[in-house]
């Protein structure tokens, strides 16, 4: 693990040299993940060099995704998506049973490919569909219920049931409510 980071910090491709405690933790992630999809046929000095390039993979798609500004916060697509995708692909080269490196051949990497591909075919349609059924008009939260932290202000109601904005701050936060509300009116006055 410490490999990971480590490796991670030095390669780092960012405008600031500044350690971000965020991006070594994902460095760190990223070679674990790919290092997941051939944990079990895996030496040890191959799992440690799919570890480091999975790092390396994560490195330059945080570069890659900034320079074609595709916001992703918690570089979830990078970490997971990415290196996932590498770590699948990579097992075709590094298996000890099957692996190009140990004298099989390049169909292996075909059906690593094709696993992909059906991968994320199920994770788009999946995705799909739930955001489809559980969608209900705007994505955005609202001011007060940015400040009330999001989930918070929305979790108590139950389907059908409706409240007021001020009402549902008021049984979450009954001693700042009003200083909330008072803030949001503040807010609305000032533009």
């Amino acid at each position: 693990l410490g490999s990971y980071g480590l490796k991670h910090r030095i390669m780092r491709i960012a405008p600031d040299t500044r350690f971000q405690i965020t991006a070594a933790c994902n460095g760190v992630l990223a070679g674990l993940v790919s290092v997941n999809a051939g944990c079990d046929s895996y030496h040890a000095w191959s799992a440690l060099l799919v570890g480091f390039l999975g790092s390396l993979v994560y490195c330059f798609t945080c570069k890659w995704m900034l320079e074609f500004k595709i916001d992703d916060p918690l570089e979830a697509a990078m970490v997971h998506g990415f290196c996932g995708i590498f770590g699948t692909l990579i097992v075709a080269f590094f298996d000890t049973q099957r692996g190009i490196l140990y004298g099989g051949n390049f169909g292996y990497l075909w059906v690593q490919m094709f696993g992909c591909a059906i991968i994320g075919v199920w994770s788009c349609m999946g995705s799909y569909l739930y955001f489809k059924g559980t969608y209900r008009g705007s994505v955005r939260l609202a001011f007060d219920e940015v400040i009330m932290e999001g989930g918070a202000a929305t979790t108590n109601l139950k389907r059908g049931q409706t409240k007021s904005r001020a009402e549902r701050l008021r049984e979450l936060a009954p001693m700042d409510s009003e200083a909330l509300i008072g803030l949001k009116s503040q807010r609305h006055v000032a533009k």
